[in-house]
């Protein structure tokens, strides 16, 4: 049996188990255990991917709070740094093909509608009235 080394999840999508949830959470995680992509690892920790990292531009030119309905959000694509400290468990699926395909961090959450077809018109299920 082969010794798993870090170096052998960079690129790869994991499971973390982090010590310290509430720090993260302040990232826009919502979820534990944090699904993340990893891009490297250096003596710090990790550095992951974070594809809809969220920016609010809350203050004015001159540095006054704007009202709420006036502040603007993005979304990023951003890296960050989990710390060594902050991590209980990462889980690695090594031989799951397809893990990271669809990504993660495109889910889709809502309703499906049927397609129409060829102009005919019906109730919700699917007939004429």
């Amino acid at each position: 049996m082969d010794v798993m080394t870090t170096t052998e999840i960079i690129g790869d999508v994991v499971h973390i188990f982090p010590d310290q949830f509430d720090a993260l959470k302040q990232l826009g995680f919502g979820e534990n255990p944090l699904v993340v992509q990893i891009l490297g690892a250096d003596d710090m920790g990790l550095w992951a991917a974070h594809p809809n990292y969220t920016i609010v531009k809350a203050v004015d030119q001159q540095g006054k709070p704007l009202p709420e309905d006036q502040r603007v959000q993005r979304q990023l694509e951003a890296n960050f740094l989990i710390r060594w400290e902050q991590i209980n468990t990462i889980v690695h699926f090594p031989h799951l093909e397809g893990f990271d395909l669809p990504s993660p961090f495109e889910r889709h959450i809502g309703f499906v509608l049927p397609e129409e077809t060829d102009g005919e018109e019906g109730g919700a299920d699917g007939g004429s009235d």
